[in-house]
Order: C-alpha cells, then sequence, then structure tokens
C-alpha cells in the first residue's frame, strides 16, 4: 500500500523560519515542500479554479510522484451542498485533464452544519461525475465527525 503524506498547503509565509527557511522566497515553497512532502492539498481550487499557468508551474515543481489534493469547489459543497451538483463536478474535473497524473485525489470539505444521512452521502457518491477517480480516492473531511451524522431517515 502506497501512503502519502502532506499538509492543507504548502505556500504559508508563517512557515518561514520554521519549516522554510527565514526569508524564503514564495516561488521555491513548493519544490522545497515537495522534496519533503509526497502530496499536498490545495485549497485554491475552492474558491477559484486557477489559469493553465498556474497548473503547469505547480506540476513542474513537483516530482513525477507527488499529488495534488484538490478540494472541490465551495459552490459544489457549501452552495449547493452536494445536490444537483454533477454538472459543477463534471466540469471541475474536465478543467484538470493535462493534470491528471497529479491530480486523481479530491477533498470535499463541509461546514460543520451539513449533516446527512448514510442514504444522502450513498446517492451524492452514486451520482458523483468523478468516473475517473475512485472513490477510494476521495476524501470527505466535515468540520466534526462527531456532529456530522444525522440520524436515520424515518
Amino acid at each position: 500500500m502506497t501512503s502519502w503524506i502532506g499538509t492543507s498547503g504548502f505556500q504559508y509565509p508563517e512557515w518561514r523560519g520554521t519549516f522554510y527557511p527565514e526569508k524564503f522566497p514564495t516561488a521555491k515553497m513548493l519544490p522545497f515542500y515537495a522534496e519533503r512532502f509526497s502530496t499536498s492539498e490545495i485549497n485554491y481550487t475552492f474558491y477559484r479554479i486557477p489559469n493553465s499557468k498556474t497548473i503547469e508551474t505547480w506540476d513542474s515543481s513537483t516530482p513525477e510522484h507527488f499529488r495534488f489534493g484538490l478540494k472541490a469547489p465551495q459552490k459544489v459543497t457549501h452552495v449547493a451542498k452536494l445536490r444537483n451538483c454533477a454538472e459543477l463536478l463534471d466540469v471541475f474535473q474536465r478543467l484538470f485533464p493535462a493534470w491528471v497524473r497529479n491530480s486523481d485525489l479530491f477533498c470535499f470539505s463541509f461546514r460543520q452544519a451539513l449533516r446527512r444521512t448514510p442514504r444522502f452521502w450513498t446517492s451524492f457518491l452514486l451520482t458523483c461525475p468523478l468516473e475517473s477517480v475512485p472513490l477510494s480516492s476521495s476524501v470527505i473531511r466535515p468540520g466534526s465527525m462527531t456532529k456530522f451524522w444525522s440520524p436515520p431517515e424515518a
């Protein structure tokens, strides 16, 4: 079994002097990070779709084995709350075809208030258009697992 270890992001100025050397240039953060970790979540995709130049830079700054976990757009998780979002997810997936080697992990992050039943999750996962991504490669991360699941539907 292969394990990837990383963090939620890599470009944090406050990491200078602890993880990164003092006065370390922002442009060198990803290559430095990728020498030490094998994956990073890309929070950027939660807010906006990166342009092709940004994607090319991320890709060329990392080794072949490095993987990015793309955070699903907030339009899917916070606005649509996973309802009727197949088209949004399909568009999201299609934007990264040239980057497949490094982006086969998708992260779905939710507000704690999104409490759903196992039936709800099953329905979402069965209609999720990320066909090229095995469900075992998807991470579903709620704000708090202890309050995440609702009682079974009657």
